[in-house]
């Protein structure tokens, strides 16, 4: 087991792999009031398979596994868990898979991971569940296209790609979901879910070497035949967008504005930036869509920004975007306030890089915070875990960047296409 400290961050990682081949992370942090333990698959909702072993592989298989998963042979999972005192969840983002559980340091954390190992090693489904499983997952989509933010993402998405694969949502459609079957979930199960492709995070208030023991001691099965897979074909144009501008009704009256930026491919960005590059994705939001930056704050000032909505670098395979939105009662004005400032975002920065000063420290601040939470700092984990670079020294990272780096990032992203959004609702701009 090796450690490694991250001063900057106050944080302190052991990381190493158990004789059965689990890839691990412990990251103890001193009077945390809950412990997280997880256990993430690398494989997530992106579609970049056609088939497994013959059997075509639907949209919406990853998050259909996650849900399926928590029913095992000896019974649900979750209140399985719940009677050790623990809370579990589970999320599927496009890279990976993550099942998990917090509870208070009192809780019998170690048997909370034996559960934990064996639901995501084991597969027990049948028919019927599957069926029942989804009519849940139907009603969840449901939900989402009630959500402007879903709306927003959702159109972009189909503005900005050309490639089905890229418009996809995770969650899959209803007609995609209708022909999830328990063979299709049964082989991407057996591809997938090896411990070779499993990472465990542990997060919170635990002896890092009595952690590493129990890590050792669970039970997971790695008999697994590998399965072939026929890979997507995704040709994407990255200079380019489907469509510069949208505009459709919105969802609940309310009207508002979208924008996202399609960046070249992550090979390319990577081979110039190296590991600095995911350090840049975690200020340039704030930078370019906060009112860190001086059209932003102006367009607040002048009324023609009502609400900031989520501000974000998404990744999907080798692609990647970033996407804000704005509600505002004068989307017309906003996106040509938008348009100028996208085209010199450097312009927006003062000379003596205040802004960018501020970002990174509020930046440390978040991260620093999120250490203290065990759920949060796991996330956080899963994020460096599929970016292939411990989430601290990402932290650590972001908050010494140079300026340099970032206006050169700027310049660069002011030549990338990008789409805008007009969700309009019922008053007129």
């Amino acid at each position: 087991m090796e450690k490694a400290v991250f001063r900057r961050v106050g944080a302190t990682v052991f990381q190493g792999v158990t004789a059965s081949g689990l890839r691990y992370v412990i990251c103890p942090v001193k009077k945390a009031p809950t412990i997280t333990c997880a256990i993430a698959v690398g494989k997530g909702g992106f579609r970049d398979e056609e088939t497994i072993d013959g059997t075509r592989i639907p949209l919406g298989t990853a998050h259909f596994l996650e849900h399926r998963l928590f029913d095992m042979k000896e019974g649900n999972a979750a209140a399985l868990l719940s009677d050790l005192r623990c809370n579990s969840n589970a999320f599927t983002t496009s890279a990976s898979t993550t099942y998990y559980f917090t509870c208070l340091k009192e809780a019998e954390w170690k048997k909370g991971l034996d559960i934990l190992a064996r639901m995501v090693s084991t597969f027990h489904q049948t028919d019927e569940a599957v069926d029942r499983e989804r009519q849940i997952i139907l009603r969840e989509r449901e939900g989402d296209l009630n959500s402007p933010d879903y709306q927003l993402m959702d159109e972009l998405r189909k503005a900005m790609y050309f490639s089905d694969v890229l418009k996809e949502d995770l969650i899959g459609t209803p007609e995609s979901l209708e022909t999830i079957h328990v063979s299709a979930l049964k082989k991407f199960f057996l591809r997938h879910y090896s411990i070779g492709n499993m990472f465990a995070i542990i997060t919170g208030d635990v002896d890092p070497v009595e952690a590493a023991a129990k890590l050792e001691k669970l039970k997971m099965y790695n008999g697994f035949t590998p399965l072939d897979a026929t890979k997507a074909v995704i040709a994407e144009d990255r200079t380019k967008v489907v469509k510069r501008e949208v505009e459709v009704p919105s969802i609940d009256g309310q009207t508002y504005l979208g924008v996202g930026i399609k960046f070249p491919s992550r090979e390319s960005l990577f081979n110039k930036y190296g590991d600095l590059l995911f350090a840049l994705y975690k200020v340039i939001p704030p930078l370019l869509f906060s009112c860190y930056a001086k059209p932003i704050d102006q367009a607040r000032q002048d009324g023609l920004l009502i609400f900031s909505k989520d501000r974000d670098i998404v990744q999907n395979g080798e692609d990647t975007f970033a996407v804000a939105g704005f509600e505002t009662n004068a989307p017309r004005k906003l996106k040509a306030v938008l348009d100028k400032h996208l085209a010199n975002p450097v312009a927006g920065l003062s000379v003596f890089g205040a802004e960018m000063k501020a970002a990174k420290l509020s930046s440390l601040a978040a991260d620093v915070s999120d250490i203290a939470d065990s759920e949060s700092y796991m996330g956080d984990m899963v994020d460096g875990f599929e970016n292939h670079i411990a989430w601290p020294a990402l932290a650590s990272r972001a908050a010494t960047i140079g300026s340099r780096d970032i206006m050169t990032f700027l310049r660069d992203l002011s030549t990338w296409p990008r789409s805008y959004v007009v969700l309009r609702g019922e008053k007129k701009a």
